[in-house]
């Protein structure tokens, strides 16, 4: 919702104030925005008109929970993705967009790859580590 215009903005405060709709979900996410950007003025505006909703803050993954997502993708134990996601996390701090760009990019770079004669994935950590990432990455 970051990206969407005023107009659009007004469309979705038409839809979840409108006392005639007995059943509405509306689902909507973000990333952080300032005080000044029109979504967080429309949030404060639905929010002081007592608009029932409920705000849920998701944070980055801990190194744990970057091991399960990725030994989940390679279909691997998590025992068998530690090294790769520990560099991974380190890369990424957890930020789960960040981690999948970057698992895709070590694939496309051939950092990462699937072993057909092991059957299983492979992957070079020490490369991981050196490869550069954007400062606004994380």
């Amino acid at each position: 919702l970051q990206w969407a215009d005023p107009m659009s903005l007004d469309v979705i405060d038409s839809l979840v104030t409108d006392a005639e709709i007995k059943s509405f979900l509306f689902l909507g996410s973000h990333r952080g925005i300032d005080g000044r950007h029109p979504l967080a003025r429309k949030l404060r505006s639905l929010e002081y008109r007592q608009v029932n909703s409920t705000k849920i803050v998701l944070g980055n993954l801990s190194e744990k929970d970057t091991n399960e997502m990725v030994s989940d993708l390679l279909r691997t134990a998590p025992i068998n993705s530690f090294s790769l996601s520990n560099a991974v996390h380190r890369k990424t701090s957890g930020n789960v967009l960040f981690t999948l760009q970057f698992l895709r990019s070590i694939c496309d770079e051939g950092l990462m790859r699937f072993s057909s004669e092991y059957n299983q994935w492979q992957w070079d950590t020490a490369m991981i580590m050196s490869k550069k990432i954007a400062d606004n990455a994380v």
